[in-house]
């Protein structure tokens, strides 16, 4: 099925690349999923497989026997193996693959289902077959991904209950998501491993997240006394704490101390600690939730010196959790530190050693992939045995290094070191900067409050002016003039250098100014117009005094719209 109007045209290299996403990622495409588990890999010596007559079969380990009862003739092979084929850059002495795989649900109480999927390499045929779901299970659908005549087909393989709900996924959902991927691959050829938790176990991960969601999730939200979303900081960092727990299970290398430097809200080291390890978090600024953990959460509030290498010497695990000015000091600081000293980061905003915003080495990047190149460089600096892992959790910046091993000997130590300390040097060298200056404890507020109102006043109305300058296109609403609308790049245009620069260093800039000033402008996307006044009975909140005056009362040419009873604002000429 390929809708009309649709583009599906497709090269056959990149339909290899969408089965190789999709065998990895079917959560990408049911949101009631939490991951999938390859459980084995059969290559095809012949083409003797019935699809039509595949049978199913819940035990998995005797599944060669259901290819051997089909005639196969087959071998057993790997996951990469057949991820390297479909990159074709494996052998391709085999051109058919069966893969049995293993799909776990967000609801932990729901089990696991396992899926049969069939590959085709000649006919490039793909084929998704439920061994194991219920009858009444969104899992039931069989489908097929195939190339017709260049363009991409998704059909449904067996008639089911709800055909019409599955033809609709592959239309809006999977079908969208299969041409996306296949035109996901770089301009060389070449693709980047788009697995997540590829170091971990996702069975195990699928398990202790359930648990530890469980354990602290809710009472934690519930709890939660700060003023960012608890949805999104407390169920990512029980996400990383389950990732971490497990990596150092698999590792074999419980720390006996960890510090997680730029610990912010303390619930990673939190979590940590309420399960048994051994740690403690540090931030140049205590949050009002430290205050809700017991004595067994161990938080420091102290400024952190990256070149001070000897203040870590008793911790054997370093974490940077979106540790932002701090991020590329972790793995010098890990390497610094002892040379048994392990480090896991997961970046976020990008700064140079210096404390300066990053600044892109290579232009074909964004800052943030560029800034993944670069940590990584800086992990080879520092000699470690670098991996790299996608994490699940509710960010776009999800992907962690880790250094968990050296490639040098110990007897090497204080060579290294000393090429370390040059190499930061460098570095700090390349921006121009003097001394080293990260995070003050004092987050200065820079959201365009703090700006002379007199700057503001004389911005505020030079746009004002701007938006109802006679262009021929200004609208009235009942008589009133409600000027034009105008970009926000427009508006950047407009104004002076001097105004610009007075706002340059706020957060949001520009569009911060106007969205503060809501009672003259509205902004929708990146358009500002003039909003039209507000009767009292249109605001959500109370008002029980009026204390500002009307702007428009004061300035518009043809004064307020409204009456001075109907009026939010003061309809007089008086001074504030």
């Amino acid at each position: 099925m390929c809708e009309s109007g649709t583009n599906c045209k497709i090269s056959e290299e990149e339909w290899r690349l969408a089965i190789s996403i999709l065998i990895r990622n079917y959560h990408a495409v049911n949101k009631k999923l939490s991951g999938v588990k390859c459980l084995s890999v059969y290559a095809i010596k012949e083409s003797g497989i019935d699809i039509n007559n595949f049978p199913a079969q819940k035990d998995v380990d005797e599944f060669p026997k259901v290819l051997a009862a089909c005639g196969v003739d087959f071998q057993t092979s790997s996951e990469d193996s057949l991820f390297e084929v479909l990159k074709g850059a494996g052998s391709e002495s085999c051109r058919r693959y069966v893969l049995v795989s293993k799909l776990f649900y967000k609801q932990n109480t729901r089990p696991a289902s396992r899926i049969a999927q069939i590959i085709d390499l000649t006919h490039a045929n793909f084929h998704c077959i439920p061994l194991d779901a219920p009858d009444n299970s969104d899992s039931k659908f069989r489908f097929s991904v195939s190339l017709q005549n260049g363009e991409l087909h998704v059909d449904v393989t067996e008639p089911c209950n709800e055909k019409e709900k599955m033809l609709n996924w592959i239309k809006f959902v999977l079908q969208p998501k299969l041409l996306k991927w296949a035109r996901s691959g770089n301009k060389d050829g070449k693709t980047k491993s788009n697995k997540s938790l590829g170091l971990v176990d996702i069975e195990d991960y699928t398990n202790l997240y359930a648990a530890l969601k469980e354990k602290y999730g809710k009472d934690l939200v519930d709890r939660w006394t700060e003023t960012t979303d608890p949805l999104k900081f407390v169920y990512e960092d029980v996400a990383i704490a389950t990732y971490l727990i497990l990596l150092w299970r698999k590792l074999g290398d419980v720390p006996n101390n960890f510090i997680d430097m730029g610990c912010g809200n303390g619930l990673l080291v939190h979590i940590l600690n309420s399960e048994g390890y051994h740690g403690y978090g540090v931030d140049i600024r205590k949050r009002k939730i430290w205050d809700i953990y017991p004595e067994t959460t161990k938080l420091k509030e102290h400024t952190i010196i990256p070149n001070d290498y000897n203040a870590y010497k008793d911790v054997d695990w370093i974490i940077g959790n979106h540790s932002d000015e701090l991020s590329p000091w972790i793995p010098v600081i890990t390497a610094m530190s002892s040379y048994k000293t392990k480090y896991f980061l997961l970046p976020c905003c990008a700064y140079e050693f210096s404390g300066k915003k990053f600044q892109r080495r290579c232009a074909n990047e964004s800052v943030y992939n560029d800034f993944l190149n670069y940590v990584q460089e800086i992990s080879a600096k520092c000699q470690f045995k670098t991996d790299s892992d996608r994490l699940k959790i509710p960010s776009t910046k999800r992907v962690a290094i880790i250094g968990s091993a050296r490639s040098y000997l110990e007897e090497e130590y204080q060579n290294i070191c000393q090429e370390i300390d040059s190499f930061v040097k460098s570095e700090i060298q390349k921006t121009n900067c003097g001394d080293l200056k990260l995070r003050e404890k004092e987050e200065a507020v820079r959201n365009c409050t703090k700006i002379d109102k007199n700057i503001i006043d004389n911005i505020v109305m030079n746009i004002f002016q701007y938006i109802l300058r006679d262009d021929g296109h200004n609208e009235r609403v009942e008589k009133w003039r409600s000027g034009r609308s105008v970009t926000l790049q427009e508006l950047a245009s407009f104004l002076s250098k001097d105004d610009l620069k007075n706002i340059k260093s706020e957060c949001g800039g520009l569009k911060t100014l106007i969205k503060n000033k809501h009672e003259i402008f509205e902004v929708l996307g990146d358009k500002v117009k003039l909003r039209y006044p507000r009767r009292k009975e249109e605001m959500t909140k109370i008002v029980k005094f009026k204390r500002r005056p009307c702007f428009f009362y004061l300035h518009h040419p043809d004064g307020c719209a409204l009456t001075s009873i109907e009026c939010t604002f003061v309809h007089e000429r008086i001074n504030v």
